[in-house]
């Protein structure tokens, strides 16, 4: 697993145990609230790339899809799912 990966998740899963263990939330409410934020960042930063590559949007958006696709056919493999792209 790439140390992004790993980077990512511990990322994501040390304010949802803060939420759920030391604040007292629900599960659920607590993975709402920090999957909205992942997925709210995520598309700032989609979007602040699409507003700073103006001219280039194919040549960025065929590299996003590429990075994408190896990542979740690596995804896979670790799962032991067949490729699908």
């Amino acid at each position: 697993m790439h140390w992004e990966a790993i980077l990512s998740a511990l990322t994501l899963v040390l304010p949802l145990s803060f939420l759920a263990i030391i604040k007292g939330w629900a599960l659920q409410a607590a993975i709402l609230v920090v999957g909205g934020l992942a997925i709210g960042m995520v598309s700032v930063l989609l979007i602040l790339l699409l507003l700073l590559f103006r001219n280039d949007r194919e040549e960025l958006w065929q590299s996003i899809s590429t990075a994408f696709r190896g990542d979740l056919n690596g995804l896979f493999e670790i799962m032991g799912i067949k490729k699908r792209f």
